[in-house]
């Protein structure tokens, strides 16, 4: 079977699990419920952050948040993890990932303004079964900058570049990741600087290991890091198969920056 028709071959398939990361927007998680229902997983987790102190409405949010599991009408095991009390990015979601391969071996994250075709979870779910047992792929992405359609003769490629608007992976990659001591890897400090990296890719790494230490509260950079030090590879699909309801927040604008600097002499 030719790659490129393993998405199309999939037809009727069993969807990976899938686990959805929300806060404090209602409108998001139904969206996302309803794009999810297309795939109809079997298995789906669901982490709600708490409210802030001192926001006005905010635990309205959050309740209302946390009642759309009941959207949820296809034979499902749901299973929730819903917090009293706000974690912010860094650790919610990242503990919540963590959660979520307590459980599972392989599977799908998806944050709340993520906006999944039924053609991701069929490319997600193929993936992870055909590289389940390769040690040099560390994730699938869900979404490709360039959005290049025809004029490749696959269906996927291979990227050191890690994206997280929408995105598979296994557990033996999650218990590499370690929020906070990101740097202890001796093979991150040797990637970091090695000449093979481009200028604008050192920049752009050192500039958000600068950030972090200076008390960033995101929980993504580590995982591009993580990535960079083990020389994972990540599966990006020749076309978008996701695309963002959210607004683009600047510090987003790093993976961008990251292709380029990938491509850059």
């Amino acid at each position: 079977m030719s790659e490129a028709s393993i998405v199309q071959s999939v037809g009727l398939f069993e969807c990976a699990s899938v686990l959805v990361v929300g806060f404090n927007r209602p409108d998001f998680m139904a969206l996302q419920i309803a794009a999810i229902r297309s795939a109809a997983p079997k298995k789906l987790y669901i982490a709600v952050d708490g409210p802030r102190s001192g926001r006005d409405g905010e635990v309205e949010l959050c309740c209302r948040v946390q009642e759309c599991v009941s959207l949820v009408d296809w034979p499902c095991d749901v299973k929730t993890l819903f917090r009293d009390k706000n974690l912010g990015c860094k650790l919610s979601i990242s503990s919540a990932i963590t959660w979520f391969f307590e459980y599972e071996e392989e599977g799908i994250i998806l944050e709340d303004d993520c906006a999944p075709t039924l053609d991701f979870f069929r490319f997600a779910t193929a993936m992870l079964k055909k590289y389940r047992n390769d040690e040099r792929v560390g994730a699938i992405n869900g979404f490709n900058f360039f959005n290049l359609q025809s004029d490749m003769r696959v269906s996927y490629h291979f990227s050191r570049h890690m994206d997280v608007w929408g995105w598979a992976s296994w557990r033996r990659i999650w218990n590499k990741y370690d929020v906070e001591n990101y740097r202890q890897s001796a093979r991150f400090e040797k990637a970091i600087s090695s000449s093979k990296m481009t200028r604008y890719y050192k920049k752009v790494f050192l500039e958000y290991i600068k950030r972090l230490e200076n008390g960033l509260s995101t929980w993504d950079v580590q995982l591009s890091l993580l990535f960079l030090a083990e020389g994972y590879l990540s599966i990006v699909p020749k076309e978008r198969l996701i695309s963002n309801m959210g607004c683009l927040i600047i510090g987003r604008l790093i993976l961008l920056i990251m292709y380029i600097g990938l491509i850059s002499g």
